[in-house]
């Protein structure tokens, strides 16, 4: 899920429910695991209850937050243990990420899952921002209309308490993570995180590794990035992708020159010459790449060539109805924030000419210009660490745009010996752990008896039968 988190203002039907800052907790953490209540829209069986932590760990007997967590147990007839599912995004709910891992195909039947919601998401404080003001951000990568911006967003969203925007890292999310596991009663877990959540277990890898049997970090996020890496990887990533579905266009003589459509497109949206809006905004040249950007997720190439193809030749793209939105909407983007230090600092930071086709990742220079004047000091880069015994499976697709493979190998660097990298040829940011076939077998085969995949593995992504 590591994209914009606003997308969710398109699916988003409920407001999310804060719950208040508490008094001082003891200093052993318990839990009162109850039914979920109706409105959680949690997986049969699911139960839910609240963990008291510090809001600030530095002060541990200050205010305290109450978080909220799951648990739903094996659906097997005997547990191999517990799996912390690790949510993404930012903006993934604990009860979204363990529903997503309770289907028909999930290699992860007998283990109990238990999750939790990250610190300003869902029912933990979460930051809430009214929906027009969300879907009022530029249109484009102009650096003085994202600092205006920006500031007028902050000042309408609330979180509360107002103090929590200074905790909000993925640093301290990871300690909640720990009290979980010790009011838990656990003395050893196993780890998946998905996108976003890969750097969430990172850092608990870091800390608390000890307590980790096996981890699983699919389309794995690099925690030593700066600014500038953060920018250059991610723009390869998004060519490469790019170069895919150029590949694709040549075998099947489908769509030829689609590099020329697209710099074809984007001239015309420049010049205010295409047809209909982009979610009821004059189409813009950013606004084509970024939905270029998000249907390379996919790897389902015949969907972007008939985008770009419609648009060439005058006709409007129809976008899904977005039906009735809440006023308000639950905005995850500036934990990023306090995660990376990649907020651009001027017109000059933000540049798009970084690679031959694509020019940038929409995505990554999109959250450099969404922590423009957000408070609160990000975590400078770290390394990547781990104090289990058992090395972390790093899973990542060859062409990923979200999470480019280059990040999952320079995590591999860092860790050395204590991670095993696996790099299916795949394309977009799927999570393999929901698709039977050889990635999903060898994530199984990791967490059921530690045993590293080998060996070339291939998935087909959706509706391409002629692969580059």
């Amino acid at each position: 899920m590591w994209k914009s988190c606003l997308a969710a203002v398109f699916v988003a039907t409920a407001v999310a429910v804060p719950i208040a800052a508490q008094p001082v907790a003891g200093a052993t953490p318990t839990l009162d695991w109850q039914d979920c209540a109706a409105d959680v829209s949690a997986p049969a069986g699911t139960q839910c209850a609240v963990l008291s932590v510090p809001i600030d760990y530095a002060k541990p007997n200050g205010d305290q937050l109450s978080v909220a967590v799951y648990r739903s147990a094996a659906t097997t007839a005997s547990s191999r243990g517990a799996l912390f599912v690790l949510p993404g995004g930012p903006g993934q709910t604990g009860v979204s990420a363990i529903g997503g891992l309770r289907g028909e195909n999930s290699p992860v039947k007998d283990f109990d899952l238990i999750s939790l919601d990250p610190r300003g998401v869902g029912r933990t404080n979460p930051i809430m921002c009214p929906t027009g003001d969300l879907l009022a951000q530029p249109g484009g990568t102009d650096f003085t209309a994202w600092q205006a911006y920006n500031a007028r967003l902050a000042g309408s969203c609330v979180v509360e308490p107002p103090a929590l925007l200074q905790h909000l890292s993925t640093g301290e999310v990871a300690q909640d993570l720990e009290k979980l596991r010790v009011a838990a009663g656990l003395d050893q877990v196993n780890l998946y995180g998905h996108s976003y959540g890969t750097l969430l277990g990172q850092r608990y890898l870091a800390g608390y590794g000890e307590h980790v049997r096996a981890a699983v970090f699919e389309g794995v996020m690099d925690p030593a990035m700066d600014r500038r890496t953060f920018l250059s990887t991610a723009a390869q990533g998004t060519e490469d992708a790019f170069g895919q579905l150029k590949l694709w266009c040549a075998k099947t003589g489908t769509c030829a020159d689609i590099d020329q459509t697209l710099r074809s497109v984007r001239a015309k949206a420049d010049a205010g010459q295409l047809a209909g809006t982009d979610s009821g905004r004059p189409w813009t040249a950013h606004g084509v790449d970024a939905t270029v950007d998000g249907m390379l997720l996919t790897g389902a190439w015949p969907i972007i060539t008939d985008f770009l193809t419609s648009l060439n030749s005058g006709k409007e793209w129809k976008t899904d109805a977005q039906g009735d939105l809440p006023k308000s909407i639950n905005y995850a983007d500036p934990i990023v924030c306090a995660d990376y230090p990649i907020t651009a600092g001027s017109a000059e930071d933000v540049r798009t000419d970084l690679t031959p086709i694509m020019g940038y990742s929409p995505n990554s220079i999109g959250h450099s210009l969404k922590c423009v004047g957000w408070p609160g000091t990000p975590t400078a880069g770290k390394a990547s660490a781990s104090r289990s015994a058992n090395p972390a499976l790093l899973v990542n697709a060859q062409f990923d745009n979200a999470t480019p493979v280059a990040w999952a190998r320079s995590v591999k660097q860092q860790l050395g010996d204590k991670a095993a990298l696996f790099t299916p040829r795949a394309w977009g940011h799927g999570a393999s752990i929901f698709a039977p076939g050889c990635a999903q077998d060898g994530i199984r085969s990791y967490l059921t008896d530690l045993r590293v995949p080998t060996g070339q593995c291939t998935v087909t992504p959706p509706d391409v039968t002629v692969l580059p």
